[in-house]
């Protein structure tokens, strides 16, 4: 199977089973990786909004060679922006409600290490924390989709509340049935009583993908007796499809100031569902 590269913002969608687009070349956030058996490699092209999914790569030997070139022209290959040392959190009150977070790029941000609880200034988990919300860790990667999410997570995870953020990289793409059944797995083996299901941001290229996401994703959250939050909804201009001025970089990925809205929205859900909870 032919990895099939996904464009979502800047010059608008755009799908090939070959090479890189030509208008891609210019971007200065190409990156490289290789599989999780180190074997070939997977997901080497990323631009904001642009990313190879997994498969082989056998017979994608022109976009083998053009990720290459790529990562030979960029000093380093990093899929995510500048990794700036995080702020110090307030100090969480003793009945602060532990927080757990799974998800993909929006989640992961410019985070140096967020599994460890060290989030960046453009992860949404910078500001739902404060002395009310402790953030305990979690699981997050550029480009993962939900069922490398749910291949991923190891739990059980020690947390009130478990916050998922995930199928910016499925929408348009996955059956909404399967990301409901990769997230049900998520859910299983996190392992935390508290589920907190959010929106995902717009995509600006195809924003119609979100929205019918979003309607299924809240569908699925009172189905399954989680909680539900449209975090996303402060993100989204006056038409309610794509982000609003000044809350994205690239159409795919919030500002700094599109996290703060994303986390402090979810921060507000996380104490809300645990008080419900108990």
């Amino acid at each position: 199977m032919h990895n099939r590269i996904r464009c979502r913002a800047g010059r608008g969608s755009a799908e090939s089973s070959g090479g890189v687009p030509a208008e891609l070349a210019s971007d200065r956030t190409q990156c490289c990786g290789r599989n999780r058996s180190g074997t070939g490699l997977v997901q080497v092209w990323r631009t904001p909004g642009c990313e190879i999914y997994r498969g082989s790569m056998a017979r994608s030997t022109a976009c083998i060679a053009s990720a290459l070139v790529a990562c030979l022209f960029l000093l380093g290959c990093d899929a995510s922006p500048t990794r700036e040392p995080p702020s110090p959190f307030p100090e969480p009150t003793a009945g602060a409600v532990r927080m757990a977070a799974v998800g993909d790029s929006i989640t992961d941000g410019d985070s140096i290490d967020l599994a460890s609880g060290r989030p960046g200034p453009q992860s949404w988990v910078s500001y739902a924390v404060g002395s009310d919300v402790e953030f305990v860790g979690g699981w997050a990667e550029w480009g993962a989709t939900t069922e490398r999410m749910a291949e991923s997570v190891r739990g059980p995870l020690d947390a009130d509340v478990l916050v998922i953020l995930a199928g910016t990289n499925d929408a348009g793409w996955i059956e909404h049935e399967q990301i409901g059944a990769n997230l049900e797995r998520i859910a299983e083996k996190a392992d935390v009583d508290t589920v907190l299901l959010s929106s995902v941001p717009p995509i600006d290229s195809a924003s119609s993908s979100t929205t019918e996401l979003n309607a299924y994703l809240e569908h699925l959250a009172a189905e399954q007796g989680w909680a539900w939050v449209d975090a996303a909804a402060g993100l989204r201009n006056s038409e309610g499809e794509r982000f609003a001025e000044g809350m994205s970089y690239d159409g795919v990925h919030p500002t700094e100031q599109g996290a703060r809205v994303l986390g402090e929205a979810i921060g507000e859900a996380v104490v809300e569902a645990a008080d419900q909870s108990v």
